[in-house]
């Protein structure tokens, strides 16, 4: 709700890395990814067990191909999401990506 008053209000939120938001994202992020994972791992399995042409192999890779390009739309949109705070003098990417707690 933070968020979204903040986005009303046309300035950013402040930076909580234990947002639920965040961990929101993280965790889409996550699930894409295993996503991705499976419908590769059975992509390669179907060939392996030579089922090539078959309806169901050319549904996976469909699914397969369609998280791909979920992925890149996560990947650009989160990297982009990250560099905001940095372009508006909000934070230094140093910040983000520091070590020290």
């Amino acid at each position: 709700m933070a968020h979204l008053r903040s986005i009303l209000a046309r300035h950013l939120p402040l930076h909580d890395p234990h947002s639920p938001l965040a961990a929101a994202v993280l965790g889409l992020g996550l699930l894409l990814m295993t996503a991705m994972a499976a419908t590769g791992t059975l992509f390669y399995l179907m060939n392996w067990l030579v089922m090539i042409g078959q309806p169901a192999t050319e549904l996976v890779l469909e699914g397969h191909k369609l998280g791909a390009n979920l992925v890149w739309a996560y990947l650009i949109g989160h990297a982009g999401l990250a560099l905001l705070p940095h372009v508006t003098r909000q934070m230094c990417l140093s910040t983000l990506w520091s070590l020290r707690p």
